[in-house]
């Protein structure tokens, strides 16, 4: 049985930016009042291309949909298995780079070309770093997440 971790990301309560959006934000960690608002079906598992990305597409929507605003609030707590890496599992590789590119699409479709920037250069930093420690988990994570933000 996997450790069970809750998600928490903050330590105060605050109204979240793209930013914040982006880099913290998934499926398991908000909720929304029922709004005439659907998922794109291009992304995450339901696509056949991109394997991720809708939860923070469908959230960037909302809030610009319906002028909303996201709280984020350290109270509430939300548990969910915790996530594992095999660097000779070529699913967990797939996952990795499916994420990239699921990310890359989002971000573009968003208009969000300098939080991608951003992102794409902490995984640059990430990749030198991990081959200067030798940790092979990482160097492989960030250079798959590469490989699917720029192809």
């Amino acid at each position: 049985m996997e450790k069970k971790l809750y998600l928490n990301t903050r330590i105060k309560k605050k109204f979240y930016n793209k930013f914040d959006i982006v880099r913290s934000l998934n499926s398991v960690s908000f909720f929304i009042k029922k709004k005439n608002i659907k998922f794109d079906h291009e992304l995450g598992l339901a696509g056949k291309r991109i394997l991720s990305g809708e939860e923070t597409d469908f959230i960037l929507r909302y809030i610009k949909k319906f002028n909303s605003q996201i709280y984020f609030d350290p109270n509430l707590k939300i548990y969910h298995q915790e996530n594992s890496f095999n660097v000779k599992n070529k699913s967990d590789i797939k996952k990795i780079y499916g994420y990239a590119k699921g990310f890359k699409k989002t971000m573009y479709k968003n208009k969000l070309y300098f939080i991608f920037i951003i992102f794409l250069f902490k995984n640059i930093f990430d990749l030198l770093l991990s081959l200067v420690l030798f940790d092979k988990k990482k160097i492989f994570k960030s250079f798959y997440s590469i490989k699917g933000k720029i192809i």
